[in-house]
């Protein structure tokens, strides 16, 4: 939601976007949804010249980030693309699990943990819990 993207903001966290969509479909995107002002970058597959969750793309997401994957919060809403691409990267994972899906068979966490949440309001919480 846009409040939890502004709480972040307020907190002095940098957000950024990665997407399979075009670069010009996600500025379009966030122009018309108000999120543009408070997105510091973007990634894109156009732009890694591969689809999440190769590893280039989250390894392009950690640059434009500018810090280290262990201090990356990767939130999506597809637990192979998102989830296990950030782990694998990592990076924390979020899984947006809105509709409540079941795991994808033949997952293997190894170990791994990663977040989920129902509504963006579950997030900041969690960003706080990992300072």
């Amino acid at each position: 939601s846009l409040e939890a993207v502004k709480a972040l903001c307020e907190m002095g966290i940098s957000i950024g976007i990665g997407t399979d969509m075009t670069t010009r479909m996600q500025y379009e995107k966030l122009e018309h949804l108000g999120f543009a002002p408070y997105i510091s970058h973007i990634v894109t597959s156009q732009e890694a010249g591969f689809e999440k969750p190769h590893p280039e793309v989250m390894a392009l997401c950690v640059r434009k980030a500018g810090c280290a994957p262990e201090e990356c919060v990767f939130v999506g809403d597809t637990f192979k693309k998102d989830v296990l691409g950030a782990l694998d990267a990592g990076m924390h994972a979020v899984w947006y699990n809105v509709k409540e899906k079941a795991l994808p068979e033949n997952v293997d966490l190894a170990g791994k943990e990663y977040q989920e949440i129902r509504h963006f309001d579950e997030l900041v919480p969690y960003i706080k819990s990992l300072a």
